[in-house]
């Protein structure tokens, strides 16, 4: 096999996977109308990105605890704070 490491297939999929998570960030940005020259704000959005990231993968368990409104309301007031 040589030549054919994990290093090289690594790089394949995490630049991809880096220009894609930048392109996102920037579109949640502009989407959420935030200004992301304000300190701590693109923290905030990351923050949210990683939080839904989190949230995809038990959505789709037949375990998973009912809807959490109150937790997806209180972040709305968190962003409406921390972004503007």
């Amino acid at each position: 096999m040589g030549g054919t490491g994990i290093a090289p297939r690594r790089a394949r999929v995490t630049e991809p996977e880096a220009r894609v998570g930048r392109e996102t960030h920037r579109i949640a940005i502009e989407l959420l109308d935030a200004e992301g020259t304000r300190p701590g704000v693109r923290e905030t959005v990351q923050g949210y990105l990683d939080m839904t990231a989190a949230w995809a993968w038990p959505t789709s368990s037949p375990t998973t605890p009912p809807p959490r409104a109150r937790v997806v309301a209180q972040w709305a007031a968190l962003r409406e704070t921390a972004l503007r």
